[in-house]
């Protein structure tokens, strides 16, 4: 990979066909089918990342940065319970590979400054960066699945954030934009170029919120599949079958009360 490439771009190396020019389109997916397909990547992809080994940058006792959260909430997150949004989820996975990507980049160069080898903290950030990527890749698949061919697209084009935008949405401490592709065309003061420190508050917030993030994503693609897994008429006989019952309550508790009316004139 080309180190200028933004790496949030096309994440699974394709290209797309013009459906005027391919024989074999096919129909949309069915949506059950494709979220069921992208919760089991998904899960594959979450149990690949062997905690035990990502011990480099460590989030264990993450309660003890609590007065940092506010500041880390550009890091997306999922609100269970929620609808699912192919879409959304497809820019939230975009920053994190992009948080991951402009983080891997400072550290090396951090690394290489200070006359070291690539680090442990930057193999990790690659990782992390690649596991992002792949499920960014999956969810593009299921956003392609259920969009018909000819608009597929033009879909995705209109999903992706450039890396301008994307350098204002990533508030880190640390200065990415030291490590900018962007500064690259432009005759920046070379003493100007290295960085002042690395946050390791950064790195901390943005493995842990990534992890959740996926462990949120996996639960809500299960509860959404198991939903579409209830036939509708089933669900409309419980809900018929739960007015019933309560007309029935009502009606005996009428009977007993006019029962005892009439013992009383007696």
């Amino acid at each position: 990979m080309n180190s200028n490439d933004i790496v949030w771009y096309n994440p699974c190396g394709g290209h797309y066909v013009n459906i005027n020019d391919s024989k074999t389109a096919k129909k949309k997916s069915p949506m059950k089918k494709t979220l069921r397909k992208l919760q089991n990547a998904t899960v594959i992809e979450y149990n690949s990342l062997n905690v035990r080994q990502l011990a480099a940058i460590d989030i264990r006792n993450m309660s003890m940065w609590n007065k940092y959260d506010e500041k880390y909430k550009f890091l997306p997150q999922i609100e269970i319970p929620s609808n699912i949004s192919l879409r959304r989820c497809h820019r939230q996975m975009q920053t994190y590979v992009a948080a991951f990507d402009y983080l891997h980049r400072a550290q090396l160069d951090w690394d290489y400054n200070k006359g070291m080898q690539q680090s442990q903290t930057s193999r990790e950030l690659l990782t992390l960066r690649n596991n992002a990527r792949s499920i960014l890749c999956n969810i593009e698949h299921a956003v392609n699945n259920t969009t018909s061919k000819s608009k597929a697209a033009r879909t995705i084009n209109s999903l992706l954030i450039s890396r301008r935008r994307m350098e204002k949405l990533l508030q880190f401490d640390t200065d990415i934009k030291k490590v900018s592709p962007l500064r690259w065309n432009k005759n920046a003061d070379i003493n100007d170029n290295n960085l002042k420190h690395i946050s390791p508050i950064d790195l901390k917030f943005v493995k842990s919120r990534y992890l959740t993030y996926l462990r949120k994503f996996i639960k809500l693609l299960r509860r959404t599949t198991n939903r579409m897994s209830v036939p509708k008429n089933q669900t409309s006989k419980m809900s018929q079958g739960s007015t019933a019952n309560q007309s029935g309550r009502k009606q005996a508790g009428n009977g007993r009360k006019n029962q005892r009316r009439q013992q009383r004139k007696q």
